[in-house]
């Protein structure tokens, strides 16, 4: 086989690793969507404090509330401590940090919401992803009945 075809063989792989970064990338849009919905509240629980801005103070009583609430959960699944116990306890933390949570929410910078909170409804969230899935299926079917007519050569270095 000669040298050239060898290089051209790659160009289907890369076609076909693009392909499947696409339709990754489409299901990996439920990574962003709890961001993208949540409220200012909830932001301050699931960003860093750093990127917050938030005074020293306040980000060591954060954290240490997220730390007491992930050792509860470790001894819980562990078995080191009583399931009903260790749940009750993380519930009283889990309010202890949504208390905190909600009155930071005034010490962050509206420079950090502007660029962090989008508070989009679940309809919005929802089209983002419908619409690119059916662009890209309906590019699928359109570069198959393409791919009939040329070979898929062209079709995988095109759509690559």
């Amino acid at each position: 086989m000669s040298e050239s075809s060898m290089k051209k063989r790659w160009f289907v792989v890369l076609g076909a690793v693009l392909v499947q970064l696409c339709l990754g990338a489409i299901y990996a849009w439920g990574v962003f969507t709890p961001a993208l919905q949540a409220t200012k509240t909830e932001l301050v629980a699931l960003l860093s404090p750093k990127l917050l801005q938030l005074p020293a103070e306040r980000t060591e009583e954060i954290a240490a509330v997220k730390a007491k609430i992930k050792e509860l959960e470790e001894r819980r699944d562990h078995g080191v401590a009583d399931p009903s116990e260790a749940t009750a306890e993380m519930s009283e933390m889990a309010a202890e940090l949504a208390r905190l949570c909600a009155t930071t929410v005034d010490e962050v910078p509206e420079e950090v919401w502007a660029k962090h909170h989008f508070e989009f409804s679940g309809k919005k969230t929802s089209a983002i992803f419908s619409a690119g899935l059916f662009s890209f299926a309906f590019v699928m079917i359109l570069a198959g009945r393409w791919q009939d007519k040329v070979g898929p050569r062209w079709v995988a270095m095109v759509g690559g």
